[in-house]
């Protein structure tokens, strides 16, 4: 027996330990070079601790453009204690979720240990659960995810025990993720009509969950004038969504892409299973209301299963009890039933081959995770094995596209912040499509988000109303791209036509205001350039839509020097 011990600790610490040094692998190689989004919570955090005013920037408007109001408050404490730069919150913000994917691996294995007599089973099997691609891709970009995962985990186990701390968990969900108010409604609901036996705690639940929503809903409408974040009104419109039915099935598409055989080896299980005794289980419904979610929003940006990252261990669990519960098999063939009872370790070879084949089947984002920190790593001059950098990057003659990160937009902001100096203004308007990395990095920039997340105005009216937007706001420096190009349909306004000359800074390709022109050639911050001679490494340059339009402009073109 105290054998057992101290192989199931030696096994738990050397299972611990990998696991922590692939992700601070991922995290070190991938530094401010993941999904730019991940630094807008950040960024609303440090102007919470810098200014007291929920915002982007201290320029820029109020208005709640991130999807987690209590990662947002907990970087805003962190900003407050330990005063950390661009950099460090980065770095910080994916610690933070590194930490809370071990939390959830630490439930999923408290979950599902007590149906193993061999604990180390249950070890191993929580193990492959945090190999999903999911995990470490929002570790590297530093996000809520992990931190909802735990909090549905816990939420879990407070209701089966029937604990007195789901009540502080109810509004921790709800500032985490606004969506939970569907995935505890729709739960607790159909948890009232099946589980008759409790349903004076389930409607005591329910009360809390509805007071809470309230609350805040109020609290939301009193300062942001609106019941619903910015984001939820942003992701109505195009590119966000789509009515087309397909690309609302392909959401329910993903969902089944994402679990493949965990899913289709439940749904069997299921069938054997007493049915009365798994529509009271609070787990079921979870699954249920996450896969009808996927269905109303449809396919999701970003990568694949983030929407899904939650209920991940919660389809696991599920999956791996129903197998624990299996105690035989019966099979008739020619009038004849041969039956097959099932050992722990036979349970255990089912649970790992499914979720290795679910693993592979996901090996996409795997490939997608390795190629960004790589890629991260590269940019930085981190060390690469000489086989890597041979393959992939000895061939390139400069370093020059760094994506839609943090760190490119900070290239940008602070770029856009130098002109501002140059102009002696003391804060400057920048329309720009993906705000995280300039926000988190420039505080004088009043950013306007062309990407709707961040704009009440635009998130609420969609693009038709781009034009009076862009007249009202008159923003000094714009940069646009690709998609946001289009979308917006900026180059047809004639507004922008008629008040925007294009200006290559630090090899970003902005338009900066003509009413600034004269005032930057006296000082001789500008030079004038032919079109034909813009470098090919300028960032924001490339996508034929704004290739198409530079090639029909007819004005003149410069460069800004500090």
């Amino acid at each position: 027996m105290k054998n057992n011990s101290i192989i199931s600790i030696t096994l738990m610490t050397s299972l611990v330990i990998v696991y922590l040094l692939i992700n601070l692998v991922f995290i070190y190689y991938i530094g401010a070079y993941a999904w730019d989004d991940g630094a807008i919570t950040l960024a609303y955090g440090q102007t919470i601790a810098h200014y007291g005013k929920f915002a982007l920037t201290g320029a820029s408007e109020i208005v709640e453009g991130s999807s987690s109001l209590s990662l947002i408050f907990l970087t805003a404490v962190v900003t407050k204690l330990f005063h950390f730069d661009f950099y460090n919150l980065i770095t910080w913000s994916q610690i933070n979720t590194l930490i809370f994917t071990v939390m959830t691996l630490w439930l999923t294995y408290t979950l599902i240990a007590r149906n193993f007599k061999n604990k180390n089973y249950a070890l191993s099997i929580t193990f492959l659960v945090g190999l999903f691609p999911m995990y470490s891709a929002e570790i590297m970009n530093g996000m809520e995810m992990t931190l909802f995962s735990t909090l549905l985990l816990l939420f879990i186990l407070a209701y089966e025990k029937k604990s007195v701390s789901l009540y502080l968990l109810i509004p921790l969900l709800l500032l985490t993720r606004f969506e939970s108010i569907f995935y505890l409604g729709l739960t607790l609901l159909a948890l009232l009509i099946f589980d008759k036996n409790n349903r004076n705690f389930i409607l005591k639940i329910m009360l809390t969950t509805i007071v809470c929503f309230i609350l805040f809903s109020l609290l939301r409408y009193d300062y942001f004038g609106d019941f619903m974040p910015n984001t939820i009104w942003a992701k109505m419109h195009t590119p966000y969504s789509s009515p087309d039915l397909f690309q609302k099935i392909e959401g329910g598409k993903d969902f089944f892409d994402v679990f493949n055989l965990m899913l289709v080896m439940l749904f069997l299980f299921l069938l054997k299973r007493n049915k009365e005794q798994e529509l009271k289980d609070i787990k079921f419904w979870l699954i249920i209301s996450f896969f009808i979610f996927s269905l109303v929003t449809g396919k999701n940006w970003g990568y694949t299963g983030r929407m899904f990252l939650a209920v991940l261990p919660i389809i696991a669990i599920f999956f791996i009890l129903q197998v624990s519960n299996f105690s035989e098999l019966k099979l008739t063939l020619s009038n004849q039933t041969m039956c097959w009872t099932a050992s722990e370790k036979a349970k255990f070879i089912i649970i790992i081959a499914v979720l290795l084949i679910a693993l592979i089947a996901n090996k996409s984002l795997w490939l997608t995770n390795i190629q960004v920190a790589r890629t991260g790593g590269y940019y930085q001059g981190k060390y690469l094995p000489e086989f890597i950098y041979n393959k992939y990057y000895k061939k390139l003659p400069v370093i020059y596209d760094f994506g839609i990160t943090p760190e490119n937009y900070k290239i940008t902001g602070t770029t856009v912040d130098e002109i501002r100096l140059n102009l002696g203004l003391k804060t400057i308007k920048f329309m720009v499509p993906d705000v995280g990395g300039t926000s988190l990095c420039c505080e004088k920039i009043n950013i306007i988000d062309s990407a709707l997340l961040t704009n009440q105005y635009l998130a609420k009216h969609g693009y038709d109303n781009f034009g009076i937007l862009l007249e009202k706001e008159r923003p000094d420096i714009i940069e646009t791209h690709s998609i946001w190009s289009s979308v917006t349909k900026i180059y047809s306004e004639q507004y922008f036509q008629n008040n925007y000359i294009p200006l290559i800074a630090d090899m970003s390709f902005l338009w900066l205001n003509k009413k600034y022109l004269e005032i930057l050639i006296k000082q001789g911050s500008l030079e004038k350039i032919s079109k034909y001679n813009i470098p090919k490494k300028t960032r924001y340059l490339g996508h034929p839509i704004d290739n198409n339009f530079l090639e029909r402009y007819s004005g003149d073109i410069y460069t800004f020097y500090e």
